[in-house]
């Protein structure tokens, strides 16, 4: 048929900065949007026209979207994978890929036909998807964790000048948030806070109320879906529901230059083909003719779904106490680089100034700021010094004051509730699944295959249990160091008032007797001012033990566990043997503080995060250790150098493929391979059929050589799409002049096997085959004019490049061209075929 009618309808036209990228997955599978890529900006486009956001992204080559339209999987080079979130732009996950890896190469992202199989239990039982007695079943019956709130002003530092002590800094609140790397190391499903019985961030939960009961789990709509990605080393990595990292399966001998191309899912998302191509002499690429075959059983059984849980929970619950504990320390002992100061030098401040006065009036340092305070707290009786101090000489007015007690008390306040409140019951919720983990690891029939360590899942149980006893530690000091500090401020505020009002001394006793506990401000003068014993839970090495615990092993015999007993009652044991003491007690004349020095909360917990990091990668591992691959024996490289991948990229010819299952009463794999081919300054489109038959055995091949001539005059192929099981999109120029046209590919007159006894083994060698058969006439050929079915002028592509993605779904059925001056036209191709059956009908 000639070109030029409009055989299709027009969604919209709308311009993008020129030079941008359309790349093959650009469509969105569900909705009418399309992403393009302009240097390192990606936006978001209505079909229609007009933009949805826009993202600053780094050096994206490749989009492929979830199959429920909400995520976008960006590939990047160098190599990582983002998502973003197709609502607003914003990145919302990064899968994890090993630093190996030097290029990727593909991305996709399978979608399962039927829901994956649930636990036999759980059917048994039905109580959502928590199986009855589980860690999951029992975390949705506590309350559910409160979110932190708002990050931190920018530079706070309340110990500037005393003009400015305590004022809220005029810059913008900025995160200052450092995620913990070995934490977000661990593999984990897509972000779900109420089944780690963590309160989403948008809202805060109802006190004491079970997560079952305030908010039910919402099931991702990408369960049972896989993301392969696969590399230029010959390496595929995988990904349940598009997030869970499972390891990495070799599915191509070379390691070097590798490109994976054309998967096809095999019934499940636990099986797909693919095809495999490495170099053969430095520039020439090799593509095997048959695919190689990936089984992953593993992947969707109800384990691998219960350790990718209980591994998102760990990963959540992690992150919840890191972030606590980070806050607390920034709080606490400030952060240098950042020029933010502690609450705990806010007494050294006033501290230095008492010392400047003394100073000052006596020329030398006798008795210094804690023993001055001290004798006034005692006698009533102030230095000179302390007494020009506390009557504003050193700028000690009620606003400081009032800071000084709002600054200390609300650090106290929130360790205090921190660390009983959140760190704590978070660390006995990794203790819960902990356990549970523990328990998979002594049922070898069904969790053998997960590498469970005993031993590593017990130092990481009595980390946790340590981090719980030092965080409620933590808050039985914060609030004991709160009182004290409560009752110094009481002392301040009384010895300020009678400096500043002489005559408050000559009044009765009774009128001026003190409101405040002399102990307790004494033992925060000489506890609390300068030096705290709260810092040591932030600062210093971890503990090896905690009150309560016993540090020795078990003895091996009774006679020894005896004796051991016995030395304990007697007194004459280590007191990390003593059982049942409470933080705040003193044992033989020393405190827990002297005997426990070592409390730094910050190493427990990242020490726990290593062991939990350690322990869910091996069993993540389990999915690709046990996957099976099934391959011919293909070309595995040369001694010469391959070229960089830019230049291979550039000298790549344009090659398109598709797999379906065959149209015959038992449907089988069905390849369908084109490629532009050019010769003498004309062009040719080159197509194969290969039918696999059982696995990846070669059965059939056929070919087809396509002329590209309209009327006497060469025929431009600019790109090339497979639109369904049965048409395929070309977009062409002749005469200046642009056309999108369609092909019913599987109606052309192929050619059955032309190779006759020559072997052949890869797809490259094929073509070249068939290509020769037709410039010596020993075969057939078609015309562009004839195989074009339909095909509509298009308003752009007069000149440059032309770029194609297509979407070929049901009720979605769209093609999206971009021109190198940045003209976007969507057509509507399913439009088209619906007013020519109206037409025939007529």
């Amino acid at each position: 048929m000639a070109l030029g009618d409009s055989a299709f309808g027009v969604h919209g036209t709308f311009g993008v900065a020129a030079g941008s990228k359309l790349l093959s997955g650009a469509c969105c599978p569900t909705m009418d949007l399309v992403a393009i890529v302009s240097g390192n900006r990606l936006s978001l486009w209505r079909m229609q026209g007009g933009s949805v956001w826009v993202a600053d992204v780094d050096n994206v080559i490749d989009i492929e979207w979830s199959p429920d339209g909400r995520l976008i999987l960006c590939i990047h080079q160098p190599p990582r994978a983002t998502l973003r979130s197709v609502h607003d732009g914003k990145q919302v996950g990064e899968l994890l890929l090993s630093n190996t890896i030097t290029r990727i190469t593909g991305a996709w992202w399978i979608e399962p036909d039927e829901q994956p199989p649930t636990d036999e239990l759980g059917d048994l039982m039905k109580r959502g998807p928590n199986t009855p007695g589980s860690a999951h079943s029992l975390l949705a019956r506590l309350p559910l964790l409160e979110p932190y709130k708002d990050p931190l002003p920018a530079k706070p530092n309340p110990l500037g000048a005393p003009m400015t002590f305590g004022l809220p800094d005029p810059k913008p609140t900025q995160d200052w948030r450092i995620p913990s790397p070995v934490v977000q190391s661990i593999q984990s499903l897509p972000p779900s806070p109420i089944t780690a019985s963590l309160a989403p961030a948008d809202r805060v939960p109802t006190r004491n109320k079970p997560s079952s009961t305030t908010k039910d789990e919402q099931v991702d709509p990408n369960r049972g879906t896989l993301v392969v990605i696969a590399d230029s080393n010959g390496l595929v990595h995988l990904f349940l529901d598009g997030s869970y990292a499972v390891g990495e399966v070799r599915v191509h001998p070379s390691s070097t230059a590798v490109r994976m191309s054309g998967l096809s899912k095999r019934g499940s998302i636990t099986s797909f083909g693919m095809y495999g191509s490495g170099l053969t002499s430095g520039t020439t690429r090799s593509t095997s003719l048959t695919p190689t075959l990936v089984h992953v059983p593993l992947a969707t059984t109800p384990e691998t779904l219960k350790v990718a849980r209980a591994s998102s929970t760990v990963k959540a619950l992690l992150e919840y106490i890191h972030l606590g504990i980070e806050e607390l320390e920034i709080i606490w002992c400030g952060r240098s680089k950042d020029g933010r100061g502690g609450v705990r030098d806010v007494g050294s401040f006033w501290y230095k100034i008492i010392l400047e006065k003394e100073r000052a009036h006596a020329g030398r340092i006798t008795l210094g700021p804690i023993a001055q305070l001290t004798l006034l707290l005692l006698t009533g009786r102030a230095t000179d010094s302390l007494q020009d101090f506390l009557g504003g000489g050193g700028k000690l007015t009620d606003r400081s004051i009032n800071h000084w007690e709002q600054i200390v008390s609300h650090a106290l306040i929130r360790m205090r509730d921190y660390a009983s409140q959140r760190i704590s019951p978070a660390a006995e919720r990794m203790v819960i699944v902990l356990e549970e983990i523990r328990g998979w690891a002594a049922w070898p029939d069904r969790y053998a295959q997960f590498g469970f360590s005993q031993q590593a899942i017990e130092r990481c149980l009595d980390r946790a249990h340590r981090l719980v006893a030092y965080a409620r530690w933590l808050a039985i000091e914060s609030n004991a160091e709160l009182a004290r500090f409560v009752e110094f401020i009481k002392f301040m505020r009384s010895e300020i008032q009678k400096a500043i009002e002489p005559d408050l001394n000559a009044r009765p006793p009774g009128q001026t007797q003190a409101q405040y506990d002399t102990l307790e401000a004494m033992a925060y003068i000489e506890q609390g001012l300068v030096e705290s014993a709260l810092s040591t839970w932030f600062t210093g090495p971890g503990p090896q033990s905690y009150p309560g615990e016993l540090s020795q092993a078990t003895p091996p015999t009774m006679r020894e566990a005896v004796e051991q007993a016995r030395r304990a009652l007697e007194g004459k044991d280590d007191a990390t043997v003593r059982k049942g003491k409470e933080p705040a007690q003193a044992q033989g004349g020393r405190s827990l503080l002297a005997e426990y020095p070592e409390r730094n909360v910050l190493v427990i917990a990242d020490e726990l995060a290593k062991g939990c990091a350690e322990v869910l990668a091996v069993a993540a591992g389990a999915t690709t250790r046990g996957a099976q691959v099934d391959a011919t024996p293909a070309w595995a490289g040369d001694t010469e150098p391959p070229l960089p991948e830019g230049t291979l990229e550039e000298r790549r010819e344009l090659v398109r493929e598709c797999t379906w299952p065959s149209q015959e009463t038992t449907p089988r794999p069905e390849t369908y391979v084109i490629t532009r081919v050019k010769r003498d300054s004309r062009e040719y489109l080159c197509l194969l059929r290969i039918r696999l038959e059982h696995e990846a055995r070669l059965q059939e091949r056929a070919s087809i050589v396509i002329e590209c001539e309209v009327d006497g005059v060469g025929v431009e192929i600019l790109d090339i799409a497979f639109f369904d099981d049965n048409q395929l999109v070309v977009i062409m120029r002749t005469r200046g002049r642009a056309h999108i046209g369609m092909i019913y590919y599987r109606e052309l007159g192929w050619i059955e096997d032309v190779r006759g006894t020559r072997e052949v083994v890869s797809r490259e060698e094929l073509m070249e085959l068939v290509m020769r058969q037709y410039e010596t006439n020993r075969m057939g050929s078609a015309r562009l004019e004839q195989a074009v079915a339909r095909s509509r002028e298009l308003q752009g592509c007069g000149t440059g490049v032309g770029q194609l993605c297509v979407n070929g779904r049901r009720g979605r059925r769209t093609a999206c061209i971009l021109d190198s001056g940045g003209v976007v036209e969507v057509l509507d191709m399913e439009g088209g075929e619906e007013a020519e059956s109206e037409s025939e009908q007529e």
